[in-house]
């Protein structure tokens, strides 16, 4: 199944570029490249926001794997909070910036490469997007879904937002069940206590986000 879903990800990446220059999400205008992870072709993204409108949102903000910067632009917009964008893709943060400075909030969304982040210390709370299929990527467009078969890159994303989070700061994190899940809860509660559970299902799998605590 997880190859399916790879696949069917894939087409609608290559497709959408050449019929929408500029999508609509959430009321933001994004322009997204190719190798862009497209917020309109998952649930999560979606998920995430719709999750954050019933936060109060403090402190210093992280979109950890930002893609696109869709999440981090709807907070600078919706909160009116400075929000920093990592990704390790240079052309996913191109795109972040490009993104700020359609939507108007290029003094709040502040990009930053992921080689970069240990000039932030003490963070609040990241939202993170991650690539959680249990595939090893063939490309760099892959790298936006698959994660290894060991779940290596999901499992560097967690620790590296467990060295920017201060204790106490807050960590929203999806993960699908394709995914195993329980490899990966038991991955997270090392370091974190579990404080919310939201879902959605697909026809595919069943998207999960889980809202956690760094502790003590």
């Amino acid at each position: 199944m997880a190859n399916i879903v790879r696949w069917l990800l894939r087409l609608m990446h290559e497709l959408i570029p050449y019929l929408i220059k500029l999508v609509k999400f959430h009321e933001l205008s994004l322009y997204i490249p190719k190798s862009v992870f497209n917020p309109l072709i998952a649930l999560s993204t979606d998920m995430i926001i719709k999750y954050l409108n019933h936060l109060e949102l403090e402190g210093t903000i992280v979109d950890f794997g930002c893609g696109s910067g869709v999440i981090a632009i709807y907070i600078a917009k919706q909160f009116n909070k400075e929000v920093y964008c990592i990704d390790i893709s240079l052309k996913s943060l191109a795109a972040a910036k490009v993104n700020s400075i359609i939507n108007d909030v290029l003094n709040k969304v502040k990009v930053m490469h992921f080689t970069k982040v240990s000039v932030l210390r003490g963070v609040e709370l990241i939202v993170t997007n991650p690539p959680y299929l249990p595939l090893d990527p063939i490309d760099d467009l892959d790298i936006n879904w698959c994660a290894g078969k060991d779940l290596r890159y999901l499992k560097a994303i967690i620790n590296s937002c467990n060295r920017l989070l201060r204790n106490g700061g807050f960590l929203i994190i999806t993960i699908s069940t394709l995914t195993n899940v329980k490899y990966v809860l038991r991955y997270l509660l090392s370091n974190f206590r579990l404080i919310n559970i939201d879902y959605v299902r697909t026809p595919f799998d069943t998207i999960l986000l889980l809202h956690l605590i760094k502790s003590d």
